[in-house]
């Protein structure tokens, strides 16, 4: 028996085996090759649909981006969620977990206690008008204390796709934007857990090394105009300001409501965000879930 999150889950098996997977479901489907290796910063959702012409049926949420893994075998990648045989089955981080029959009580009664008093309204943080990340981010670029840093990357990982700075209040947002909320919402909450270690880690012990390589990067890329913002204030935002990593959620379908008490379908959503809260509450890092 394991207990991640304070969630009681059956440890099946090490390898994942997707090939038995879909000869169990009736080999309708040919797999792609889950021995290939994965490159840092690889699309994956891309290479999996070249690899295979005939994807089952939702099988679209069981491939993910995560820009920040390292290099590896494609299925390292995969999550799923399937009922079979009588039977409720999750596979996340290469570990297949078979369901107890409260897991949905105690996942939801967990939710409540760890996710839902981490959400909050912030007046900067905009509406979802649009059909896309990319234009939701590029809506923040009005520097000097707004910045769309969307696919600037420092060594891999990327710091935030939004940086707002209150400074009234002293206080530095860093957000991570996600378009829905489903098993893809881990990719979100590995990234948001990577950048606040890296970037707390380093100023634990009086460096800023990553914040100036983003400066730089923000510099060659056109998000930061240097004759409004210099780099010695750029990093002193982020140094010398109280801290708070984001978590900007577009709803979608669902109400802010809903999602707030996590009345939406997706397990692993709840096991990620659940997993997540705790992690950053552990660390110490301040974080907050925005609905928009």
């Amino acid at each position: 028996m394991a207990n991640t999150a304070n969630v009681n889950i059956y440890h099946l098996r090490e390898d994942v085996d997707i090939d038995q997977l879909v000869t169990m479901l009736g080999e309708k489907y040919t797999p792609f090759d889950l021995g290939d290796t994965i490159k840092r910063g690889q699309n994956v959702e891309i290479l999996a649909f070249q690899k295979s012409k005939n994807f089952p049926p939702g099988w679209y949420n069981l491939i993910y981006k995560y820009d920040t893994a390292p290099c590896g075998p494609l299925k390292n990648y995969l999550q799923l969620e399937i009922d079979l045989e009588g039977k409720s089955y999750f596979l996340l981080d290469k570990y297949w977990y078979v369901l107890e029959r409260e897991f949905d009580k105690t996942l939801i009664e967990n939710y409540s206690r760890k996710v839902t008093s981490n959400f909050k309204n912030l007046e900067f943080i905009k509406k979802w008008d649009t059909d896309n990340e990319n234009n939701y981010n590029k809506a923040y670029d009005n520097p000097p204390y707004s910045f769309c840093f969307h696919q600037i990357n420092v060594g891999h990982i990327e710091f935030c796709d939004i940086m707002f700075v209150d400074a009234p209040n002293a206080t530095t947002y860093l957000i991570h934007v996600k378009d829905g909320i489903g098993a893809t919402i881990r990719d979100l909450t590995s990234q948001v857990s990577i950048a606040s270690q890296i970037i707390e880690g380093e100023l634990l012990v009086g460096k800023s090394d990553s914040l100036e390589k983003l400066y730089d990067q923000g510099l060659q890329n056109n998000r930061i105009n240097a004759q409004l913002v210099t780099k010695e204030d750029f990093v002193s935002w982020i140094k010398k300001f109280r801290r708070e990593y984001i978590l900007a959620v577009h709803c979608r379908d669902k109400s802010k409501q809903d999602i707030i008490e996590g009345k939406f379908e997706s397990r692993i959503a709840k096991f990620c965000l659940i997993e997540f809260a705790s992690q950053m509450r552990s660390n110490d890092h301040n974080f907050s879930i925005c609905c928009i």
